[in-house]
């Protein structure tokens, strides 16, 4: 039975031990709940009650379509009497509108926003609303470098040259502020950060996508900044005016590379994710770059029970992210913060110029511009989406070959540490109990 005992602990710590290798980015990646965002179809009390019926009908075989299921949304359809948790604003519309229906997007903390209203003339269909209403660049340009990066900052521009230059400043700053946090990440960063820029005059064309972003009432002259990854989860709040700092921002990053379990809170299951279709070409080619296979139910159910399971206790109410962002900031880096954030180039340039570092420092992760084309796709179906999305997962199939061999040897170097992790501890509990169980007498 004893000569059992080390078998037993190896097979007590090996789950443990596995789940201390997913990072909050991987966990990104993991559809581990239904989705939460909702968009609505919402008709008129004066409808007939045949033409409902036939209506609902179309709209549930609509959904059941592979251009509205690769939407990380639900598609409900109804009238005010059958549907979840209706809002007053969803009644007075239903009672005293002239139209026979509606759509709207219902966010997941409840608020709601009326995207479009009109009448049986023109009949509701998904894939229209979803290419009308949420068929943004910004998607597009996020889901072809999802996986190619650690995370994307996406700046919405303001019309102050001078406010955008702070923004950048403040982007640059976080960026360089994370490679010193690096060493105090369970694992090594290694893809770079990507920002995204929306100019100002496009703003008002994502005024719907920023209001899924719980992005507060904008200004004009205040730029506006997020940090997305995974499938496009929000990793805190947006940021702008006062509350676009260093000490804001960071946090965001290093939360990304954060592990999902020990002292990490989670808090980040609670932010939303953007609005995106996600073609089946796009997520087979996740296990490739991730190294598992997040739609595994063994991971999802793995994942929920870390979720579930909550942080490991640290005293004071802290958690492993303020930590690293504590210490990282009362690192110093000799440069003052305005001369660091003058790096930037001003003008519409974005080449971030490496700061001065000690030669034993890492390479460093500066963020690379993404530009987004000029408008909104609204002529462009969901189709379309997810035919330009599979020829990206092609290339960055092919962009993931090129570094094949240093994922390789990252993960073996992963497992190679996990195995002697485990053995030590196996052989620690072996020893002693060994050493408590009753010697036989010569």
């Amino acid at each position: 039975m004893k000569h059992l005992l080390p078998l037993i602990t190896i097979m007590l710590l090996a789950p443990v031990a596995a789940a201390c290798n997913y990072t909050v980015r991987d966990i990104g990646f993991v559809e581990f709940e239904e989705p939460r965002m909702r968009l609505v179809v919402l008709f008129a009390e004066h409808v007939e009650e045949s033409q409902l019926r036939q209506m609902q009908r179309d709209l549930n075989r609509q959904a059941g379509e592979p251009n509205c299921r690769a939407w990380n949304l639900q598609l409900q359809s109804g009238t005010v009497a059958n549907l979840t948790a209706p809002s007053d604003e969803q009644r007075a519309w239903s009672n005293n509108t002239d139209l026979d229906w509606s759509c709207w997007l219902v966010r997941n903390d409840g608020a709601d926003r009326m995207l479009s209203e009109a009448s049986l003339d023109l009949l509701p269909k998904w894939e229209r609303l979803l290419a009308d209403h949420l068929q943004f660049s910004l998607a597009s340009t996020y889901r072809e470098r999802a996986l190619r990066s650690f995370a994307n900052i996406v700046l919405f521009e303001s019309t102050s040259d001078q406010a955008n230059q702070i923004a950048e400043g403040v982007i640059a700053e976080a960026t360089a502020a994370l490679d010193k946090a690096a060493s105090l990440l369970p694992r090594p960063i290694a893809n770079p950060i990507q920002v995204i820029r929306v100019e100002a005059n496009q703003r008002d064309e994502y005024e719907t996508l920023m209001w899924t972003l719980h992005s507060p009432e904008s200004h004009p002259d205040e730029p506006i900044v997020c940090t997305l990854y995974g499938l496009g989860r929000l990793a805190g709040p947006t940021l702008q005016g006062e509350t676009l700092e260093v000490q804001t921002l960071l946090p965001q990053l290093v939360l990304v590379g954060q592990s999902c379990e020990c002292g990490t809170r989670r808090n980040w299951v609670q932010y939303p994710q953007l609005p995106i279709a996600w073609s089946s070409d796009a997520l087979n080619d996740l296990p490739h770059a991730l190294g598992f296979d997040p739609s595994s139910s063994q991971v999802i159910e793995e994942v929920k029970r870390i979720i579930q399971r909550g942080p490991v206790t640290l005293p004071n109410g802290r958690d492993d992210v303020s930590d690293v962002v504590r210490s990282t900031l009362s690192l110093g880096s000799g440069k003052d913060p305005g001369e660091l954030s003058a790096t930037v180039i001003q003008g519409g340039g974005w080449d971030f110029d490496t700061p001065e570092t000690d030669a034993k420092d890492p390479i460093r992760h500066e963020p690379k511009l993404v530009p987004i084309p000029m408008g909104r796709a609204a002529n462009q179906g969901v189709a379309d989406a997810n035919v330009s999305s599979s020829e990206t997962g092609k290339s960055s199939a092919a962009a993931g070959d090129e570094t094949s061999s240093d994922k390789k040897s990252a993960v073996g170097q992963r497992t190679w540490r996990l195995w002697i992790a485990i053995l030590s501890g196996s052989l620690c509990v072996y020893l002693v109990i060994r050493r408590r169980l009753p010697q036989p007498s010569r």
